[in-house]
């Protein structure tokens, strides 16, 4: 697992993996499940999983692909998803790639999670 460097720069976290490695488990993170982030001090925060997103990548092999949501219907400009995902107050992302059709850049799973409260 990757920690995605510019998301930070949000104040927001972002874990990337390969969807054949340790990101084939964040299809299995579920809406209202509790997750820990340990940090490299030995420091847990908690976060509680809001959010499912799926995309198609309509170019796959590029970077700045436009994005088909999956749930919604609606085309996204890489930025467009990118701002979607990791803007706005402080959470914690998921990020892998889909595999569909034996392409394994098909599309992009984000698991999107807040800081637990109390």
């Amino acid at each position: 697992m990757t920690q995605f460097s510019t998301a930070s720069q949000y104040g927001n976290i972002g874990l990337l993996a390969h969807n054949n490695l340790s990101g084939r488990s964040f299809s299995k993170l579920s809406i209202g499940q509790q997750v820990e982030l340990v940090y490299g001090d030995g420091r847990i925060e908690k976060f509680v999983i809001t959010e499912v997103l799926r995309f198609q990548a309509l170019q796959p092999q590029s970077q700045w692909s436009s994005f088909l949501d999956l749930d919604h219907s609606q085309t996204l400009l890489a930025t467009q998803m990118f701002n979607r995902v990791y803007s706005g107050s402080h959470h914690l992302a998921f990020q892998t790639c889909i595999k569909a059709n034996g392409n394994m850049s098909w599309g992009r799973l984000f698991v999107l999670a807040v800081p637990k409260g109390g």
